[in-house]
């Protein structure tokens, strides 16, 4: 646990710009709120780029920390969950996608930390992961610059968004279960 807080682990590029995104999560709510569409759009945009260069950053220049392993994804789900709920009022199949979205992520932490503790280790995002958070973000992305989509296009999409979640936490979950039993203490 002491790798997880070494201040050098922290204060890393990457981090930073793991933060910067947090902090962006309530300029896009804000934005939505006051009908500016396009403003709040655009700062996802800007949070997209900044998740791209955070990634290529610490790969790069080797700056990954167990810490980034954490933060990343927590700005990527808090900023998913924010649209979903910025979005709800415009499908109603929304707010069932949102709350799979909402159990698959606590799942998710309760079994990463289960990991955490029985091997000592922060396990990274896996492809499964990282196309869900990608598909995740197109379908709210979608919503948001569509707001007079089909309803029968648009319950389509949040069904394959759901079931693409369930298959990824299924995926983690034997993921964990093996990482678990493989590095037991």
């Amino acid at each position: 646990m002491r790798r997880l807080l070494d201040r050098k682990q922290i204060l890393t590029i990457p981090n930073l710009l793991s933060l910067a995104r947090l902090l962006l999560i309530p300029v896009i709510v804000r934005l939505y709120n006051e009908g500016n569409g396009g403003g709040a759009f655009a700062v996802i945009v800007l949070s997209g780029l900044t998740d791209l260069v955070d990634g290529f950053v610490a790969r790069r220049f080797n700056m990954t920390s167990e810490i980034g392993k954490i933060l990343d994804p927590a700005a990527d789900k808090l900023t998913q969950a924010a649209l979903f709920v910025c979005l709800a009022s415009s499908h109603s199949l929304l707010w069932v996608v949102f709350i799979i979205f909402a159990l698959k992520e606590i799942a998710m932490m309760v079994i990463g930390a289960i990991d955490i503790k029985k091997t000592e280790s922060v396990t990274g995002a896996k492809w499964h992961g990282k196309l869900n958070t990608a598909i995740v973000y197109v379908t709210l992305m979608l919503l948001m610059i569509m707001p007079d989509m089909p309803s029968s296009i648009a319950n389509a999409i949040l069904i394959f968004d759901a079931l693409v979640m369930v298959v990824s936490l299924l995926m983690y979950v034997s993921y964990y279960c093996n990482h678990i039993k493989e590095n037991k203490k």
